[in-house]
């Protein structure tokens, strides 16, 4: 049987925009996971909720704050963000500016601005993430930034 050159032309191009109709939408899905796992971890940071903030973390993530060994195991995570509670640290405003899923893991870029009481924040810098589906949820699997200097005020 023959089809017309159009026609094959048309179903191909169907079916090829099926596929970029999925990949968006898998974008879609990888950044609305991603803004909200950072909504979660800006309240439970503003609210001191040490418990709901390590929560966020996989059992065995590594931590890779700047100028410091990694903090490895979500017990450790935990003592270090109370430690930056207790100094101070009220609110960390991220950014995404990009997320990329393969297929139980997301990569997440962005920049950040950390905050104590003051409007001026005290750091700021760029980040990445990298998120791990366990047992059906994301969880931060590695988190690695770096600070910028910021004038003395």
């Amino acid at each position: 049987m023959t089809y017309p050159r159009s026609s094959l032309f048309a179903t191909l191009t169907a079916v090829s925009l099926l596929g970029v109709t999925s990949t968006c939408n898998a974008a879609d899905d990888a950044r609305a996971t991603v803004d909200k796992s950072n909504q979660a971890f800006m309240s439970a940071l503003q609210h001191a909720d040490i418990e709901a903030l390590t929560s966020l973390y996989s059992p065995n993530a590594t931590l890779f704050p700047p100028g410091a060994p990694p903090i490895v195991g979500s017990a450790a995570i935990g003592e270090f963000w109370k430690k930056m509670v207790a100094r101070g640290v009220k609110r960390i405003e991220p950014k995404t500016t990009e997320v990329e899923a393969h297929g139980d893991t997301l990569i997440e870029l962005g920049t950040f601005e950390a905050f104590r009481e003051a409007a001026a924040p005290i750091q700021r810098g760029r980040y990445i993430v990298i998120w791990k589906r366990e047992n059906g949820s994301w969880k931060i699997f590695r988190d690695l930034w770096n600070a910028e200097s910021l004038p003395a005020t």
